[in-house]
């Protein structure tokens, strides 16, 4: 037998094409390829529908166009039903509570770094409130917020005030 370089495409149903018969490339590829039973045909035609491999399912098509039958013994794939969707619009609050975002900023700065960083949680739960339109979650965040924020600023002037109290005696009596 002898060997000639082919192109085989387990996707059509076709034998191996002959490389020298169909006008191959340098590598052996055939540069045109024309299965059999396929001719030239206009677009007001339609499309042929291309073969389907043995043991595949058909795909579906556009309608209009020709379906050959599916091989018995394998299923359709089943199609998934789309449901719409609800969407949820937020309105935002009209006259929200504050968030005390920059009052938590320069606690956590210049006063209390801990006590600082929770404030900026809660003003940050207190926005995400406001806007979702939570009037009741974000009075409470607010109010949390606020709290936060007086008892940083009264420790970190409590400790300011300790430290200069400490170093005045400590380096003052010589």
């Amino acid at each position: 037998m002898a060997q000639t370089d082919s192109y085989y495409n387990p996707m059509e149903k076709s034998l191996p094409v002959d490389s020298k018969s169909a006008g191959a490339d340098e590598q052996g590829y055939p540069t045109q390829f024309s299965p059999p039973g396929y001719s030239e045909f206009s677009a007001a035609e339609g499309y042929p529908q291309q073969p389907v491999a043995p043991g595949y399912p058909q795909q579906p098509v556009a309608p209009g166009y020709p379906q050959e039958p599916v091989t018995p013994g394998y299923p359709q794939q089943p199609v998934a039903t789309a449901y719409p969707t609800d969407q949820v619009l937020y309105t935002p609050l009209r006259n929200p509570p504050n968030d005390y975002l920059a009052l938590s900023i320069f606690t956590t700065i210049f006063c209390c770094l801990w006590i600082g960083i929770a404030a900026i949680r809660k003003s940050s739960q207190a926005r995400e409130a406001i806007r979702m339109g939570d009037r009741t979650a974000a009075h409470e965040a607010s109010n949390s917020a606020k709290t936060f924020n007086i008892v940083g600023i009264i420790l970190g002037i409590i400790t300011i005030a300790g430290l200069s109290v400490y170093y005045y005696f400590k380096f003052s009596s010589g």
